[in-house]
């Protein structure tokens, strides 16, 4: 109940805003397709009659899966931002550090380690995100293009990736 009442409040809220309109979020919108459309039909998703509340519903199930069911309002109540600057800056931090492919890789070791280790793994990516996110709230308002900051993080992240022992 607590998990449908959050995404469903947090999808209302981006929908009330901007941030469905903001082309730097079309990769949600496609992101929601089967990859056979998705190659078929790239180009006319943008004009799906659907586009706005497909982008504001994905965005919110996607920030709650990952991040919890009070991430959003935790960071409402502890700053001035809103669900909307709270959605850019999830999404700037989560692309930045290409958490999903990280998560991704966690739940790949499903039967290959032991649970709580996977777990763990998942929380310290959940953790990152979440600092990232309230540093982005902190240092990045306003945003203007949510891809260019991405962008600008992004290959330093790659880079000091690159120098971390395997």
């Amino acid at each position: 109940m607590l998990l449908a009442y959050s995404k469903i409040s947090l999808d209302q809220a981006i929908l009330a805003t901007d941030v469905p309109d903001d082309k730097d979020f079309l990769p949600v919108l496609v992101g929601y397709f089967p990859k056979p459309l998705q190659q078929r039909f790239g180009k006319q998703m943008e004009q799906h009659q659907l586009r706005r509340e497909i982008i504001a519903n994905q965005l919110a199930n996607q920030i709650v899966n990952r991040m919890g069911t009070t991430f959003v309002f935790r960071l409402q109540e502890e700053s001035p931002f809103s669900a909307a600057d709270i959605a850019r800056a999830w999404w700037i931090a989560s692309r930045a550090f290409d958490a999903e492919s990280l998560w991704g890789q966690i739940e790949a070791l499903d039967n290959k380690v032991p649970a709580d280790q996977q777990m763990q793994l998942m929380v310290l990516v959940r953790t990152l995100v979440e600092r990232v996110t309230r540093w982005v709230l902190r240092n990045k308002r306003p945003f203007g293009s949510v891809n260019a900051v991405i962008e600008q993080y992004a290959s330093k992240v790659q880079g000091l990736l690159a120098q971390l022992p395997s």
